[in-house]
């Protein structure tokens, strides 16, 4: 499974985690997204198949409806809450 960390997630920690437990990992800079809008981050995941993990839920649960209403489709969103869960146990959360 592949999973594409939006701007929101800085550090190698949540990346090292994820991979040692499987996934293949897409950065914003292996895009060439580094700051670009919410929309161009889920156009790049949808691209490279990949579930958006993000903690913005608000503007991907948006682009989400739209995907749906227009009869598209895409991998998938995971909207991360860390203040609530942590990194530790990321790989068996997702």
């Amino acid at each position: 499974m592949t999973i594409y960390l939006d701007d929101n997630f800085k550090g190698r920690e949540l990346v090292g985690r994820l991979r040692n437990a499987g996934f293949k990992v897409v950065l914003p800079a292996d895009l060439h997204l580094d700051g670009a809008a919410a929309a161009r981050h889920f156009e790049g995941a949808i691209r490279q198949g990949a579930i958006v993990l993000t903690k913005d839920e608000e503007d991907f649960r948006d682009l989400h409806q739209l995907v749906l209403t227009s009869r598209g489709n895409h991998p998938g969103a995971i909207w991360w809450p860390t203040q609530m869960i942590g990194y530790a146990t990321c790989g068996q959360n997702i």
